[in-house]
């Protein structure tokens, strides 16, 4: 599991695979021989529970002996397919302040999970000459699961889902360590000269595929109403025609999409499934619930859905209903022969707003230490739009040999930046609603203390 990145093929990079699932790229420089920028890159990992220290260490990493690290600016974006995504500036100076290096460091948030990938260049002017190119490159950044069993991109909903019985004319394809567009910006030129010769929906399509794939939505989004204007009844063009107006954001449009392209297939899962999570994104949690209720009828060996299902229960105030998915979700996450089953060790039921912040409520599935552990978490976000930033502040619900020889087998606890604070002991817990209560009164108590000076 790494980090992917797209590079441009001009200007040309040189692109190489180190040890340890490391990746880099380099940027030919002027006449000195050094080159303008290298970009390296790697791993995915799970996302550190203080991650402000983590990203300062990164950007001082590998610094020569008696060097120092000058943090600078940073920057909150989203990558082209909706990923957040954290810009750090550093420079590397010698002890009289003379620049040795300078770097940007890019770390992305892909739900539990954490990557990062450093720019490094010579001087400022280098860095700037290609910053443009440079934020591209890094906004391509997603998760690549290839040459795992399955892909587990379907773990995560921020893109629609892409049926593979939809792709004849293009092959979906399975994300590189480095893809580069020259193989795509060939066939584009390929249907292009097909077109010039008549068009037809199939070349249409395929082109809007192609434009799809290398995140050009809005370019895409003309080729497929051009396909569909040639044959209405083309059900690969008005479901990819809703995959483009999703990535454009216009999730009420991309849900007429698929609206129209399911008489067209029949019960489908993936269109179903693409329509119930556009109107989780709208905050519609009744249609949302529906839709998803459909897709596991459809498909009962989909336990992924349930996880969907008990969001919505929670979001609409159906405790019960969520609680009953919750377990509808762990025999099936137990019981699966899904070889992604064996990657998640916890999940995200519920989400919802505290005082001035969200809280993010995750179960866990697979302890990293069975003696002892968190069965609930909740923990404290702030939301920027399409951003979100984990505050250093959570509450937790732990659970012990100890305290379960004990009788109390529930250990209320409150997280923060500097400690782990006990609150107290349960037999049982109380009902969900008042466990949220609480929870938002602890984490803004947490938070409140965080913020306040110490002496």
């Amino acid at each position: 599991m790494h980090l992917s990145l797209i590079f441009p093929s001009s200007p040309a990079w040189d692109l190489k695979q180190g040890p340890n699932h490391q990746f880099a790229a380099l940027l030919p420089g002027g006449p000195d021989g050094k080159p303008d920028a290298i970009v390296t890159y790697g791993p995915i990992v799970i996302m550190p529970d203080e991650p402000r220290p983590w990203m300062e260490q990164t950007a001082r990493s590998d610094s020569p002996r008696g060097s120092k690290v000058q943090l600078g600016r940073t920057i909150d974006l989203t990558t082209f397919s909706g990923w957040p995504l954290r810009l750090l500036e550093s420079e590397l100076l010698t002890a009289n302040n003379e620049v040795i290096e300078v770097r940007l460091c890019a770390f992305y948030t892909f739900m539990e999970h954490a990557s990062v990938a450093i720019v490094r260049a010579a001087n400022r002017a280098r860095l700037d000459a290609n910053g443009k190119a440079i934020l591209e490159i890094l906004q391509t950044g997603r998760p690549d699961w290839s040459g795992q069993p399955l892909c587990l991109a379907d773990l995560w909903d921020l893109e629609p889902r892409r049926s593979t019985e939809l792709a004849k004319p293009v092959p979906a394809p399975r994300a590189q360590p480095v893809r580069n567009d020259d193989a795509l910006a060939k066939e584009l030129t390929e249907v292009d000269a097909a077109l010039a010769s008549g068009p037809t929906s199939g070349d249409r399509l395929r082109r809007g595929r192609i434009l799809l794939e290398l995140a050009r939505a809005t370019e895409a989004l003309p080729e497929l109403e051009a396909a569909i204007a040639l044959d209405p009844t083309s059900e690969p063009a008005h479901y990819f025609a809703g995959v483009a107006l999703g990535a454009l954001g216009r999730h009420a449009d991309a849900i007429a999409a698929w609206e129209r392209a399911l008489p067209l297939s029949g019960d489908r899962p993936d269109t179903h499934y693409n329509i119930a999570q556009a109107r989780f994104l709208l905050k519609d949690f009744e249609g949302a619930l529906a839709g998803f209720r459909t897709v596991t009828r459809l498909d009962p060996t989909d336990f992924m859905t349930l996880r969907k299902v008990a969001q919505c229960c929670y979001a609409l105030g159906r405790n019960d209903e969520g609680q009953a998915a919750r377990v509808s979700f762990r025999d099936g996450w137990s019981t699966t022969k899904d070889p992604r089953a064996r990657f998640i060790t916890e999940y995200v039921f519920d989400q919802f707003e505290g005082d001035g912040f969200w809280v993010h409520a995750a179960e866990t599935l697979r302890p990293s230490n069975p003696t002892i552990y968190a069965v609930l978490t909740f923990r404290a976000v702030e939301q920027h739009g399409h951003h979100e930033h984990a505050l250093p502040a959570s509450v937790l619900i732990e659970t012990s040999d100890q305290a379960r020889a004990a009788g109390t087998p529930f250990v209320i606890g409150v997280k923060t930046a500097r400690q782990f604070r006990v609150i107290a002991t349960a037999k049982e817990l109380p009902l969900y609603a008042d466990l949220k209560r609480e929870v938002v009164r602890l984490l803004r108590e947490a938070i409140a203390s965080l913020r306040t000076p110490q002496p």
